[in-house]
């Protein structure tokens, strides 16, 4: 309570004589010292106690050096020694006034509990609004106010975009906008790469209030997650001089789904997923989620590293795990909510950090011999069944791929229809990915969207010649298109006739 304090400013532009001014502080009238005067824009505090003792400290002890002695610090000789004066404030709802005379020139009032710590500031001097600070202290006594606008303040803005119109690849796109009330002379902007390396700067010079100036730079994006900073040249607020933009990189995901065992049995009796850390840096998992089609749940509560090329076998109970499998330098972990697999069909669905989706299987059967689903070994899309009971929890996967069924096809039962009539439409392609069907006409515009990353593929799709609104299509030609996602597409034409 001891900490209470006042801030005014001069924001004429003249020096003012305090003589004939006085607070109101939640009842309590404050006169000012005979003589004082404030110059332009210069600050002045009025606190409940201006030095602290052993019991409760005072004003200096929290923005000084705690000495006892006013003015042997940057910040306190930056402004006038405070006035100590006796009042009270009230945290739910208060009013300090300022009078000039019997003539009430300034108030301020709040309404309601503010945020421990945290002090109440006018938006700027001119302003009704009184809001809480948002400066990381709390408060900014002697100081602009933190949502103030300050005289030179550029802010910066940054993404990853691509270039799709040119295909001339990935560029890095900064926004330079001055909100600040002057205009800055010049603003240096520097761009790093996530390895600290400076690649790029430009300057903008006589920025003027509220104008903004646009900075793009081709990027070669590399790992996972290349990250690229911003910097801006120093200016009155140093809060908006950084901006972070990061993209999804040719090495996503750094980590995968490596095998799925859910039909447990009396030798082999829990479920248990294994991931895979593809990438060359280790990746904290507690934030990242595991899950099936009904839901997904956290990994872990805490920290969870996962190394370099490490493999991680989730489980739902790790004493069983161990009691099926020997293997004493595997990493094992025991989610704490399990999501229970289907033994018919299900999906595993992995969820990333950022809350994008790492990976996805989809399965349809699982197999009666204790095998487990098994991806390819290198980060393939593509899956098979173990080589072995048990599969291979913690080292790389041997995998059987079975059936006929490793190209894209899609077929019409016939290339002809009449308007209004259905055309069964037969599609085939590897298990454990997603599917889309689409109708395009003649000019590469989609008119009929079947499926769209559907997570099993249907014995036949039907078409009636509509368009997704269901208004009959014209008489022409139309492409069928297949894809299934990782392993590629293929087309059929079909013609509307009368």
């Amino acid at each position: 309570v001891q900490l209470e304090w006042i801030e005014l400013l001069n924001n004429s532009d003249t020096a003012l004589s305090m003589d004939k001014y006085r607070l109101d502080a939640s009842g309590s009238s404050i006169l000012f010292p005979a003589g004082l005067t404030l110059e332009s824009e210069q600050f002045y505090i009025v606190c409940r106690r201006l030095y602290g003792d052993s019991s409760s400290p005072g004003f200096e002890d929290r923005w000084g050096d705690s000495s006892g002695v006013w003015g042997n610090t940057a910040f306190e000789q930056s402004m006038r020694i405070p006035l100590e004066a006796s009042f009270s404030l009230r945290n739910s709802a208060d009013t300090v006034l300022l009078y000039e005379a019997d003539t009430l020139l300034s108030e301020f009032m709040w309404s309601e509990s503010g945020a421990d710590g945290t002090s109440w500031e006018r938006l700027n001097p001119e302003s009704d609004s009184i809001i809480q600070c948002e400066a990381q202290s709390g408060s900014t006594p002697g100081q602009i106010n933190s949502r103030a606008p300050k005289k030179h303040d550029a802010e910066v803005r940054a993404s990853l975009q691509f270039d799709d119109y040119y295909g001339s690849g990935w560029y890095i796109s900064v926004l330079v906008t001055n909100v600040g009330t002057d205009t800055i002379d010049t603003v240096t902007t520097r761009i790093f790469d996530d390895a600290g390396v400076q690649i790029a700067t430009r300057q903008f010079e006589y920025l003027a209030p509220g104008l903004t100036e646009i900075y793009q730079k081709s990027v070669v994006l590399t790992g996972a997650y290349p990250t690229f900073t911003v910097l801006l040249s120093d200016d009155d607020d140093l809060s908006n001089n950084t901006a972070v933009a990061t993209a999804l990189g040719p090495g996503y995901p750094p980590v995968i789904l490596s095998e799925v065992f859910a039909n447990p049995d009396q030798e082999f009796t829990t479920e248990w997923i294994e991931l895979q850390n593809r990438s060359d840096k280790a990746y904290d998992l507690s934030l990242w989620q595991i899950g099936d089609a009904n839901r997904t749940v956290p990994i872990a509560e805490h920290e969870m590293l996962l190394g370099p090329g490490q493999y991680l076998v989730l489980c739902d109970d790790s004493v069983a795990f161990r009691s099926s499998y020997r293997q004493s330098d595997m990493v094992i972990h025991e989610v704490p909510s399990w999501p229970t697999l289907n033994n018919d069909s299900d999906r595993v669905v992995l969820i990333e950090h950022h809350g994008y989706r790492a990976d996805l299987f989809v399965y349809r059967e699982v197999f009666d011999d204790r095998r487990t689903w098994s991806r390819v070994t290198g980060g393939s899309t593509q899956w098979g069944r173990s080589a072995e009971p048990g599969g291979t929890p913690g080292e790389p996967n041997r995998v059987t791929i079975f059936g006929d069924v490793t190209d894209v096809s899609v077929r019409a039962a016939f290339r002809r229809i009449s308007s209004g009539y259905g055309v069964p439409i037969y599609a085939s392609a590897p298990l454990g990915t997603t599917y889309t069907l689409k109708i395009f006409d003649r000019q590469g515009r989609v008119v009929r969207t079947i499926v769209k990353d559907a997570d099993f593929l249907a014995e036949s799709y039907t078409w009636d010649g509509t368009s997704d609104g269901g208004a009959r299509l014209p008489l022409g030609l139309y492409i069928v298109y297949f894809e299934a996602a990782g392993y590629g597409s293929a087309k059929e034409t079909v013609a509307i006739v009368r």
